[in-house]
């Protein structure tokens, strides 16, 4: 995500400048020498009651044990720490933090007690300040901020995965806050929370590279809602799923005060750890100190898909059941699907420019098609298929003539997917089973921490396409471990065609493998050796639970059981993938590579493959092949699939 990292609400925008200009002086200076006294019997007196130690104090600093067990704030950022190792030692900030309250020089132009309002607000509620030894602050620009925003039901957002983009392949979590006096369907006006890295202009490898080591800086941000919107439902056309959390308007003021604490603070972004979701949790947890939000992900498997933490806060009670967002492209192409076959040759006739007006039919039919036509011209708009000087005018016409026409369209409301993206299959999986080839059988173990496959339960995932992070495959035979392969990442983006929309599809895929057909057997005969493989191709919705696939493909592997111990093939993929009713998707393949360069063998490849799900988080999945490459050789996989 490449965002700005300003909290840049149209509203908020001049209030902050103000705060971050102005010092919010205290009610009342304190001279030096009057609050020690007090000051030291605070202090005291969190000591006694171990407040330093405490899960609320601990989520405010963002700390966690380290490697080596020892606290540690995730924050980096010195304007975030009072005490000089305030980072590492949460006692040595509490106590810089009360003294802070009696009169430390302003940090970016506030008073301590206003830039920390949440640690201040928590420490009052358990040392009761006496307002003769230290008065309450004043700070208009918190209480401004706070009134400008109003702050009425939250929401976490849930966008969905885009393949297109590498730092949402997994998807995005954000905030939607809604005013008091915001009513039901008017979301354009709420504002969003957001958390992204500030990326710059840095593109390609390197923006991969800093992106996976943490070398980029993320920061907290509050926009208008609407942008969001526009953004992912418009632009990215990724569906939104809007989950209300359960905060009662204590928990609401700690977190709003609390954002307020991490503005212009920056933290070390990375891709799949500490990553848009990530943050997000540590800024609701300070909500919920009690439960620990993180540690999943802190402590076990060292990363955080999107989806996995609206899980988590799913499981602790913390939001309902969303609400459905569809995206501009899933909603045109929904109407699209329920015009008649001459009016959706006239919507493409008259998106292309070669129709005219008025369209075929009665009012109600004109009038579906009309607005049909409108919703496609603005998507080619977005996806710059279309020049705005020639589409503009098509646009305007279609608008005109569909605002002559009182009738409205008979069209269905678009239903909502049967199982929202948390419903759906746990993002990682372990497999057991075995491998049959050459008339040797061996155990196969998988292990993949991340994230879907074809073959999986499609509920809650995009359907057809696949992206899976580490799967790990080691075959087991008596006396003998072997390394059957490991795929560091393979995506495939299935774009679907039709009359109206025309994406390519691509996939790539890196990692460790055997060479041709010795990675399907048994007992593989040859080296393991790295390989880079992708390539452009298309999809097409042959139903609503069956797609057609044609990729080509480019392949290079380096392996010592080749000539010249490189291969650079190309070739062609092709497959039918279905999901079934009853809980069974399947897919058919068939592969065919030529000689490029180095050692390659031509060969080809079928394959058919089907899963049976058992129950939400179990399946079993049989996988048969047979393919030529010198010899022919047949293989046969069984395996017990669960997913956690």
């Amino acid at each position: 995500m490449r965002a700005a990292a300003l909290f840049c609400g149209p509203t908020i925008a001049a209030i902050l400048l103000l705060a971050l200009g102005l010092t919010a002086a205290p009610r009342r200076a304190i001279a030096a020498n009057d609050h020690a006294p007090y000051l030291i019997a605070l202090q005291r007196r969190a000591a006694a009651l171990g407040l330093a130690r405490r899960p609320e104090w601990l989520r405010l600093l963002h700390m966690e044990p380290g490697s080596l067990g020892a606290l540690e704030s995730q924050i980096s950022d010195p304007l975030f720490f009072l005490a000089k190792r305030g980072r590492r030692n949460p006692q040595a900030e509490l106590n810089a933090t009360l003294a802070g309250f009696f009169g430390h020089p302003s940090v970016a132009g506030e008073s301590v007690a206003c830039r920390f309002h949440a640690r201040y607000e928590w420490l009052d509620t358990q040392l009761h300040f006496n307002p003769q030894g230290l008065p309450p602050p004043s700070c208009p620009a918190l209480t401004d901020w706070l009134k400008a925003l109003d702050v009425g039901r939250i929401y976490v957002v849930f966008a969905a995965n885009d393949l297109d983009s590498p730092a949402s392949m997994f998807g995005h979590t954000l905030l939607r806050v809604d005013q008091k006096t915001e009513v039901p369907g008017e979301r354009y006006l709420a504002y969003a929370v957001n958390y992204a890295a500030q990326t710059g202009t840095v593109n390609g490898m390197s923006y991969a590279l800093r992106g996976l080591t943490g070398n980029f800086t993320g920061y907290y941000s509050v926009m208008p809602y609407y942008d969001k919107i526009r953004q992912y439902e418009g632009f990215d056309h990724r569906d939104l799923w809007e989950y209300p959390l359960r905060l009662d308007a204590r928990q609401k003021q700690m977190l709003l005060w609390h954002l307020w604490e991490l503005r212009g603070i920056g933290s070390r972004y990375y891709f799949f750890s500490r990553n848009c979701s990530y943050e997000l949790l540590t800024l609701l947890a300070v909500t919920v100190p009690t439960i620990d939000l993180t540690r999943r992900f802190d402590r076990g498997i060292p990363y955080a898909i999107p989806i996995d933490t609206v899980r988590r806060l799913r499981d602790a009670g913390l939001v309902g059941k969303p609400l459905y967002q569809p995206s501009a492209a899933r909603r045109l192409r929904w109407r699209y699907g329920q015009l008649g076959a001459p009016q959706r040759a006239w919507v493409r006739g008259y998106v292309d420019g070669r129709r005219k007006l008025p369209p075929p039919g009665g009012p109600a039919q004109q009038a579906g098609e009309l607005e049909v036509a409108h919703e496609a011209l603005y998507y080619h708009f977005q996806n710059g298929s279309l020049k705005r000087a020639a589409g503009l005018p098509r646009d305007r016409a279609a608008l005109l003539a569909r605002s002559k026409i009182e009738q409205q369209p008979n069209f269905e409301a678009l239903q909502q997917p049967r199982l929202s993206p948390d419903e759906g299959h746990a993002s990682g999986r372990v497999s057991l089973g075995m491998r049959a080839s050459d008339g040797t059988t061996a155990a196969l173990l998988r292990w993949r921490p991340a994230y879907h496959d074809r073959l999986d339960p499609p509920g809650g995932y995009l359907k057809g396409s696949e992206i899976e992070f580490l799967n790990l495959g080691l075959l087991v035979r008596p006396g003998q471990v072997t390394l059957a392969d490991a795929r560091v990442l393979s995506v495939q983006q299935l774009g679907m065609r039709d009359g109206l929309f025309h994406p390519w599809s691509w996939q790539v895929a890196t990692g460790v493998r055997r060479y041709g057909l010795d990675g399907e057997r048994a007992a593989p005969r040859g080296d393991l050796g790295g390989y880079l493989e992708g390539g452009p191709g298309m999809a097409w919705p042959l139903t609503d639970h069956l797609q057609a696939y044609v990729f080509s493909i480019a392949a290079l592997d380096v392996n010592g059981s080749v000539s010249g111990n490189y291969a650079l093939a190309g070739g062609v993929r092709a497959g039918l993938a279905a999901q079934w009713p009853r809980g069974v998707t399947s897919e058919v393949s068939a592969h065919w590579q030529g000689r490029m360069l180095g050692g390659t063998v031509p060969g080809w490849r079928l394959r058919a493959s089907a899963q049976f799900t058992l129950g939400k988080q179990n399946g079993l999945r049989l996988t048969a092949s047979y393919g030529h490459q010198r010899y022919n050789l047949a293989s046969v996989e069984l395996g017990w699939e669960h997913y956690f």
